[in-house]
């Protein structure tokens, strides 16, 4: 017990758990950094609150005297905070609601090459109800068309639904239709229901399964493979949310 009393007593003395800040040039203002790199340095036009940048302005990023990152917006407590647009120095930009340094609420963020994610974020990630659009040539879009998310509409790869932590985890057309597919995704499956699947497009041929068990309280299914044997091996038995069942059937 002491050996780890010992071990974080060492981590918050040399600040490892602690927020990094970064002292602005020309006002004296503090500003979040929570990954610091050699000789940067920022301005910030905004006022200061207890020595932190707060309220809207804008804070400018540099490498070696180079402009880098640059946000407008909001500030509370030296970090962005409510209203904001972030360009970053690779090229890529998110526009919309933050807290606390985390893009948090409603917002777009889009990529260099034109990609872009409209819709919902918690805690710096994709949460919540969004679309993704991206353009062909975009080496992450097999991905999803392996696991049977998306669309093709002219050279854009769309995808609509629910995320969670920047992985699609539902497909719907809307917010209201994810919600009533997620309260209805079991109502279909029984014990004795049978199907064919596949998990994956690179598999030859689909899997037969039949289902054992169903707990629509928790929204799980369970299945046992009666043919193919690709993914689901025969016997096999597997417990899944109908959800992940439904897109995978075939």
């Amino acid at each position: 017990m002491k050996k780890y009393i010992m071990v974080i007593s060492i981590l918050l003395s040399t600040g490892a758990f602690a927020d990094e800040y970064i002292t602005s040039t020309d006002t004296n203002c503090q500003v979040h950094n929570p990954n610091p790199e050699p000789n940067e340095t920022i301005t910030w036009s905004g006022s200061c609150i207890n020595g932190y940048a707060s309220g809207k302005g804008t804070l400018q990023w540099y490498q070696n005297g180079i402009k880098g990152s640059k946000y407008v917006g909001g500030f509370r407590n030296g970090k962005p905070h409510g209203k904001g647009t972030y360009t970053y120095k690779s090229g890529n930009s998110y526009t919309g609601d933050w807290r606390d340094d985390n893009k948090h609420g409603k917002g777009a963020y889009t990529w260099a090459d034109g990609s872009v994610y409209k819709g919902e974020f918690a805690y710096d990630k994709r949460n919540g109800f969004g679309v993704m659009k991206m353009l062909r040539g975009d080496s992450s879009i097999q991905s999803y068309i392996n696991n049977g998310y998306g669309y093709w509409q002219g050279d854009t790869y769309i995808i609509k639904g629910m995320w969670v932590d920047n992985n699609v985890n539902l497909e719907c057309a809307s917010k209201s239709d994810c919600r009533e597919r997620y309260e209805r995704q079991c109502d279909r499956y029984y014990p004795g229901y049978m199907g064919r699947v596949r998990f994956s497009t690179f598999l030859p041929t689909n899997d037969e399964f039949v289902v054992r068990y169903v707990n629509k309280q928790n929204k799980l299914v369970t299945i046992e493979g009666t043919r193919g044997g690709n993914s689901l091996k025969y016997g096999e038995m597997r417990e899944m949310s109908c959800m992940s069942l439904q897109d995978h059937e075939r």
